[in-house]
């Protein structure tokens, strides 16, 4: 089994949010603090100076982990708002910039799911945006949202691949597009389900375990893991330690590391 590394850049500034995003998160602190006791003083500090300093995004701690770690992740960036997703278009490039620089793939974050000219457009202005067509790369959509079309729009597009469904299943096609289930996610393992953390990172640790035991039994080719690149953070500890943990306890095992382009190259290796 080989292990895909995934990352959906979902913020990046603050104060861009004139939704709801700002209180939600002030919720979900309370939540997290005072009722589910699964954040500490040490958090909400972390949180509480994030606002001030205008910054929900940790790209560059991550990026800089994952090159001494040499995990050749991709990031998802947005190009269009919706669904809490605010940041504008120059600062979706100056970041796509900087992690291309880095050596790093990068994909789009996808608001359409259901209307084809839409999605069309979407595609475009990120092609135009990142500079990289969207033949040589794929797409996630935000929330993983979908309807029986989505899929088969996404081919029609022309994407290399897709990773917005969330099972323990190895890749498949969808025409010519690559379909790559997500195996873990973050928010799944920490929430259950709940907006807002549940479990601690001993109990994280636990089902992270589990998954990983069902997708061997499975004898699954490939297993894609999603984090958010700002849970990597002193604001979000247990994340960030899950996140750590993780990456060490599949390489102490001797798990390959690569993305999602170069399972395609050995998923088209074995069709051929």
């Amino acid at each position: 089994m080989k292990i895909i590394v995934s990352h959906d850049v979902d913020y990046i500034a603050v104060w861009e949010h004139k939704d709801l995003s700002i209180p939600k998160a002030i919720f979900r602190m309370i939540v997290e603090s005072v009722f589910e006791n699964t954040i500490g003083w040490r958090e909400i500090i972390h949180r509480t100076k994030e606002f001030w300093i205008n910054k929900w995004h940790n790209i560059p701690d991550l990026l800089s982990y994952e090159v001494e770690e040499k995990i050749p992740s991709t990031y998802f960036f947005g190009v269009k708002k919706g669904l809490g997703l605010c940041y504008n278009n120059d600062l979706a490039k100056k970041w796509i910039k900087f992690v291309q620089k880095k050596n790093f793939k990068v994909g789009l974050h996808g608001i359409n799911h259901c209307d084809l000219d839409k999605m069309r457009e979407e595609k475009i202005l990120f092609e135009k945006i990142s500079g990289i067509e969207t033949s040589k790369t794929g797409i996630r959509i935000h929330y993983l949202r979908r309807n029986p079309n989505t899929l088969q729009y996404l081919s029609r597009l022309g994407y290399l691949f897709d990773s917005s469904t969330m099972e323990l299943r190895d890749p498949y096609k969808i025409g010519s597009m690559w379909e790559f289930p997500i195996s873990i996610m973050d928010t799944y393992i920490f929430n259950d389900g709940k907006f807002w953390q549940v479990r601690k990172f001993k109990e994280a640790k636990k089902e992270t375990i589990k998954v990983l035991n069902k997708a061997l039994k499975k004898k699954l080719k490939f297993f894609t893991i999603l984090f958010h690149d700002n849970r990597f953070s002193d604001s979000y500890k247990d994340a960030k330690e899950w996140f750590i943990w993780l990456i060490d306890f599949l390489k102490s095992r001797d798990f390959e590391f690569v993305n999602f382009i170069q399972a395609i190259k050995e998923l088209e290796l074995e069709e051929s």
